[in-house]
């Protein structure tokens, strides 16, 4: 089995309802059971963060408007300094 990996990243209670977080319950409801990492991360505030593992048919199932990037889907080369941070979708 192909592996991919993903970062996903949403505000589960924006200002104003965007789908977002429906969009990512759907596709946790379908492909849950598929993966062979996920990781929640925390902070606190609204925006949930995962980090997530599985058959590339499922990371390509996640919807474009809830796909992140992290250090888990772009790790920093050896020898490059400096913070990364992370990008959420818009």
């Amino acid at each position: 089995m192909n592996l991919a990996r993903a970062s996903i990243a949403f505000d589960r209670k924006p200002r104003f309802p965007d789908g977002r977080a429906d969009a990512f319950d759907k596709w946790l409801r379908n492909w849950h059971s598929k993966l062979t990492h996920f990781a929640e991360g925390g902070g606190g505030s609204s925006w949930e963060t995962y980090d997530v593992e599985g058959p590339v048919e499922a990371i390509k199932a996640i919807p474009q408007e809830i796909q992140s990037s992290s250090q888990w889907t772009d790790p920093p080369k050896v020898g490059r300094g400096g913070r990364r941070s992370i990008r959420y979708s818009k």
